[in-house]
Parts: C-alpha cells; sequence; structure tokens
C-alpha cells in the first residue's frame, strides 16, 4: 500500500463511518453508512482515487455499477447519499490551510508581520479555518472565519491550529479486511488523519514621527519646541537645523502633536497623527 493510499484512507475513516455494525447481515441505520465507507475503501485500495481524491477509471468495476446492482432500492438510495456526502467532505475537509505550514520551524521563518493596527490577520484561500481550533501562544484570537483569522499575540510566537472535526478522544480508526464470507484477514489497522497546522507572528513593528517647521516661505525654523503624547509618550522635543524633529521607535497608535506658543508663533493649533508599524508619520507645521 503506497503512502498516499494510507493518506486517503485515514481521510475515509476521519470524514465517513469507521465503527462496525453489529451484523453487516441484518439492516441497521449504520449499515448505509458502513457500505458507503467500504465503497470509498475499496476505490482507495483498487487505485480509483488521486491524490486529490478524484474519481479515475483503471479498468475496476466502478461504484456506480456496484450500487445499480442493490436488490433494495431504499437501502441503495441511503448508500448513494451517505458516499456522495462523505467523498464531498473528504474532498473539501482535505485542503490545507493555504497560509500556515505543518511544521512549526517552517511557520517561524515565514512569520507575518504586524498590521498598522498592532494585530495580525491571516488570510485562508481555501476556506478551511472554521475546520480548525486556534490556540495563540502569550495571545488571543480577535475574530475568526472560515477565511480570515485575526490574532493578537506577543513578539514571536506560535499560533497552533488543530482540526476539530474528530471525535472527544482525538482520533478515529478503521480496519481493512479482506472477506471470503467466512473468513477474515486484517490488512491493516489505520488511523484518522486529524491535521495540525502552524503560523507564527513577527513582534510589533514600530514607526516612526517626522515633525516639520517651516514658515510660509519654506524657510527651515530651528529651536521650536513641540510637545508630544499617546501610547505611553509624554514629552518635548525640539526642531533642529533643519526644521526637523525625527522620533523612531513609536508604538503604532494615535499621537497628539502640540507646538509650545512663543513670542514668535501664536495660535497654532495641535495636530493628531497616525504612526503605523514599519511606517513615518509626517506632520507639517507653517507659520
Amino acid at each position: 500500500m503506497s503512502d498516499n493510499q494510507e493518506t486517503l484512507l485515514g481521510q475515509i475513516f476521519l470524514y465517513a463511518y469507521a465503527k462496525k455494525p453489529s451484523n453487516l447481515y441484518s439492516y441497521s441505520e449504520y449499515l448505509p453508512q458502513y457500505i458507503a465507507t467500504q465503497l470509498l475503501v475499496w476505490e482507495v485500495i483498487a487505485g480509483q482515487r488521486d491524490a486529490q481524491f478524484n474519481r479515475i477509471s483503471n479498468g475496476y468495476t466502478p461504484v456506480k455499477d456496484v450500487l445499480n446492482n442493490f436488490k433494495n432500492a431504499e437501502v441503495c438510495k441511503q448508500v448513494k447519499n451517505f458516499y456522495e456526502s462523505y467523498e464531498k467532505n473528504i474532498k473539501t475537509g482535505s485542503k490545507e490551510v493555504s497560509f500556515a505550514y505543518k511544521k512549526d520551524s517552517l511557520a517561524k521563518e515565514n512569520a507575518l508581520k504586524c498590521g498598522s493596527d498592532g494585530t495580525y490577520t491571516f488570510t485562508d484561500k481555501n476556506g478551511q479555518l472554521n475546520n480548525f481550533d486556534v490556540t495563540v501562544k502569550d495571545g488571543s484570537v480577535v475574530s475568526k472565519s472560515a477565511t480570515q483569522l485575526k490574532v493578537k499575540a506577543e513578539a514571536n510566537k506560535l499560533i497552533t491550529m488543530k482540526q476539530n472535526n474528530v471525535n472527544a478522544s482525538g482520533e478515529r480508526c478503521g480496519m481493512l479486511v479482506l472477506t471470503n464470507g467466512s473468513n477474515n484477514q486484517t490488512i491493516t489497522k489505520l488511523q484518522a488523519d486529524p491535521r495540525d497546522y502552524y503560523a507564527a507572528v513577527k513582534g510589533v513593528e514600530n514607526g516612526s514621527l517626522w515633525i516639520k517647521k517651516s514658515s510660509p516661505d519654506d524657510n527651515k525654523v530651528e529651536g521650536i519646541t513641540f510637545h508630544i503624547t499617546g501610547n505611553g509618550i509624554d514629552g518635548d522635543y525640539t526642531t533642529g537645523k533643519d526644521g526637523y524633529i525625527r522620533i523612531p521607535g513609536l508604538k503604532p497608535g494615535t499621537y497628539k502633536v502640540s507646538e509650545k506658543t512663543s513670542s514668535i508663533y501664536t495660535n497654532v493649533r495641535d495636530k493628531t497623527v497616525i504612526v503605523e508599524a514599519g511606517k513615518t508619520a509626517y506632520v507639517l507645521f507653517v507659520s
């Protein structure tokens, strides 16, 4: 059995019916589910499913012919419904989380930069996020939908996504059995294939603030003091010879810039500026 076949069987046992009815030779409510599952297992073993779980023709009897030979039309209908439902769930659920990685080391190498609001937003092109529970180390989930995950976290932390559509024990398993009606031979016992994915975040990038003071004729004005408040900053800064104040390493957020009055410049209004992560904000005072 190839690695690909084992993976596909694991997905069948995860999304289809992995138990065994008490009596295979009499009807029960679970029998159609069991038969539908075994038909999918047969397709994998017979090489009639590719890596994306698409059906392929290779000369063996196709499942549709098996379904057409059912003597009980109602049971056939039920089996077909379960078969198609399981097939759809396997195809949909087997898609990966597009932004995440199966190894935490790769996630750390491709860590996401912080947004301007101090959060991290991941977009899943495959729409699989509702199938996963998200844990943020030293952080929290701000919001989550099928396609988008927004988190708040400390610098250089790992995000774990664990598949949530498994039973309480976290795993399901099934038996792959050959039978001639009286004797059974177990080929292998396979666990379901619940998946874990990882993503990582970089530290919150600081921004910078540049304040320029100039005259109406665009001359640089040196020695003018400004008071700046916001996000832990509360202090005075003075323009240099080029008329600028340059403040690096500011946390993303809103700041208030106030020019201190002097005998030369009066009636100057305060200004509010937003500093974004990894960017420089500019404020111009002309008088």
